[in-house]
């Protein structure tokens, strides 16, 4: 079977006509109808004519021109509207007089070259001011109406038979890297590109809808967050694998097309991430309208009691340990059973951290070292993680691995069961691993130096982007009651 029918079948791409998704990405990457393009700007020409006769053939011109009709001057001020005001700066006299035509009276304007110029831009600025609010108003509703479609997609696969067809998709894909991904689409696109007897346009219309199909089959698989990381590591992939390919007889046509899928990539997932992003703003409004009391202090204690145990050589198995690391850490499952991270002592309770994930496409915050608070002597978390890394399971293989999407599909289940099985649950019946990081926070912030604010605060010791400081917001829900030690 052709690579391309291969792949394409891995993708559910359809070999039928652009789907209104598809030409969403048409009308974005400049592929729309003649009817839908904004007239182009013409190069002004001047016919040659005899110097005798040129006046007599203005009057002549300027009797036969009509009105511009409604359509016209509208058409008009949509063209002027779509120029950028630098572009407009630098635009001859003689063009700007044939864009205005029928809409500015030239005799308004004042005469000399320069200041001619200057007041013709500015009283083009204010023609159209009214225009390019009309069609940025359209474009906002454009947008809420893409995150609106989002919003109800996304709620449709949190249906159970939605919940059903994901964890298919997870054991058919759990082989799938995104290495393997990079490769694969490369593959489609290098077979793409070098059909000569489809035009550039087909072409493009096409990658779209391999970039929009690869994208739904990745949200069928996995939530929008981890979507957003694998969509992020096959960007990198593609990169690096491209560079490979350099012998290629299409090689230049394949970055062409590599850099289109990459944005037909970001026009397909946005209005998934944006809508994503409502809803949880609107789940953090109403956590912090509808806090939950809390009292750390047992949660701690059994903490502190596991982690004693381990620095006295008692056995603990690997779902305890993390939980008493995650309690007093706060770091994310992939964090404490992965094998990147490192942990150094600094002094009684604060440790050095070294292994931050979701850094999205900053590689170097990956080797970022955050010095973060431990809420206990940070020697017994420097114990209890040395002890996870030497335990072994009936194969003897280690329960750390490298990769954090197998660590979410190995333990994301397991943690949840251990969670009930050793009573965490007992301080809050709805604890999940995740709530061990946002009450870890709160804990933390009882200690939050006087010149920073809470979300700067919160955002440093869990690895935020310092430009995102509204994700730093996940304590919110909670608020203590009897205190911290």
């Amino acid at each position: 079977m052709p690579v391309l029918n291969t792949i394409e079948s891995s993708f559910s791409i359809q070999s039928q006509e652009p789907s209104p998704e598809a030409s969403v990405f048409n009308r974005e990457l400049g592929l729309v109808d003649d009817r839908e393009k904004a007239p182009k700007v013409e190069p002004v020409t001047t016919p040659k004519t005899d110097p005798k006769t040129a006046p007599k053939t203005a009057a002549k011109s300027t009797a036969k021109t009509a009105p511009l009709t409604v359509q016209e001057r509208q058409e008009k001020l949509d063209q002027l509207a779509s120029i950028d005001p630098a572009v407009l700066a630098h635009t001859t006299v003689k063009e700007l007089r044939t864009l205005t035509a029928g809409l500015i009276d030239r005799k308004s304007i004042a005469t000399g070259k320069d200041k001619n110029k200057v007041e013709l831009v500015l009283a083009i600025q204010e023609l159209v001011q009214p225009t390019r609010e009309r069609i940025e108003q359209e474009r906002q509703l454009e947008i809420a109406k893409k995150e609106a479609e989002a919003l109800e997609l996304l709620a449709a696969t949190r249906t159970p038979t939605a919940q059903a067809v994901r964890e298919t998709l997870k054991e058919k894909w759990v082989s799938l890297t995104p290495a393997q991904h990079a490769k694969n689409i490369l593959d489609v696109l290098e077979t793409v590109v070098s059909d000569l007897k489809t035009n550039n346009e087909a072409k493009l219309v096409k990658i779209g809808m391999i970039a929009h199909d690869f994208v739904q089959t990745m949200l069928k698989r996995d939530k929008v967050t981890t979507v957003r990381t694998n969509l992020s590591d096959t960007r990198k992939e593609l990169k690096t694998q491209l560079a490979d390919r350099v012998n290629s007889l299409h090689y230049e046509n394949l970055v062409e097309a590599e850099d289109q899928f990459r944005q037909a990539l970001s026009i397909s997932f946005e209005p998934y991430q944006k809508a994503y992003n409502s809803e949880r703003k609107a789940k953090v409004v109403e956590a912090s309208n509808n806090q939950v009391a809390i009292d750390v202090q047992p949660l701690l204690a059994k903490a502190t009691d596991v982690l004693n145990k381990i620095a006295d050589g008692l056995p603990v198995d690997h779902l305890n340990t993390a939980l008493a690391i995650a309690t007093v850490t706060g770091r994310r499952l992939s964090e404490v059973f992965g094998t990147r991270t490192e942990m150094t002592a600094i002094d009684y309770k604060t440790v050095a951290f070294k292994g931050q994930l979701k850094v999205k496409d900053d590689v170097l915050r990956r080797d970022l070292v955050l010095n973060i608070p431990t809420l206990v002597d940070s020697s017994l978390v420097i114990s209890a993680l040395t002890y996870l890394r030497s335990l072994r399971d009936k194969n003897n293989e280690s329960y750390c691995l490298e990769d954090p999407e197998a660590i979410k599909k190995k333990y994301g289940k397991p943690v949840s069961r251990a969670i009930e099985k050793y009573g965490w649950d007992s301080v809050y019946s709805e604890l999940t691993f995740k709530t061990l990081r946002d009450i870890y926070a709160l804990v933390c912030l009882q200690n939050k130096p006087k010149n920073m604010s809470p979300n700067a605060y919160v955002g440093s010791i869990l690895g935020h982007d310092p430009n995102q400081l509204e994700t730093a917001s996940v304590y919110q829900k909670f608020y203590l009651v009897g205190g911290v030690n």
